[in-house]
């Protein structure tokens, strides 16, 4: 009884931890270089403002990776047309240069928080775009950029 009860505790919390992804894109970047005239963009439709989302910018690197931060800009385009931008940085690896994300052999992956537990309004069409913000006109060893909307369980 104690391990069947065990197998379903752990199926139940296996279940309950997959991303529930509401919208997803990703881009390629030529030569591992993201240049500074390359904007990342993503348009989805919010239907519902009552939901909460979490949002997500994953980025593959490779382990040859000169920098431990960058700065990206993120414009965000609302339903009415009301435009922001913030200028956001990111940390690739702590001060002793251990890469934060998984690492293999060659390449990282990073997973950035762009924003918790959020609730968009008014419902409508968003984009948002995402621009690298640094000194250096091309960023050499970022090989892709992917952008996740996960919506989060109805839980409040």
């Amino acid at each position: 009884m104690r391990l069947l009860l065990g197998i379903s505790v752990a199926i139940f919390l296996i279940s309950s931890c997959t991303e529930k992804r509401y919208f997803s894109n990703s881009m390629t970047l030529d030569e591992e270089m993201w240049r500074h005239n390359q904007v990342f963009g993503n348009s989805f439709t919010i239907s519902d403002s009552t939901k909460r989302y979490d949002i997500f910018l994953d980025i593959e690197h490779s382990t040859t990776f000169e920098y431990q931060n960058i700065y990206t800009t993120i414009g965000t385009m609302f339903p009415d047309k009301k435009v922001t931008e913030q200028v956001i940085p990111i940390n690739f690896a702590d001060k002793l240069g251990k890469w934060y994300g998984k690492c293999q052999s060659k390449t990282c992956q990073l997973r950035v928080v762009l924003q918790h537990d959020i609730r968009f309004r008014p419902i409508g069409e968003y984009e948002i775009n995402i621009g690298q913000h640094s000194r250096i006109d091309s960023l050499q060893g970022i090989n892709s950029l992917s952008f996740v909307l996960q919506e989060l369980d109805g839980l409040d």
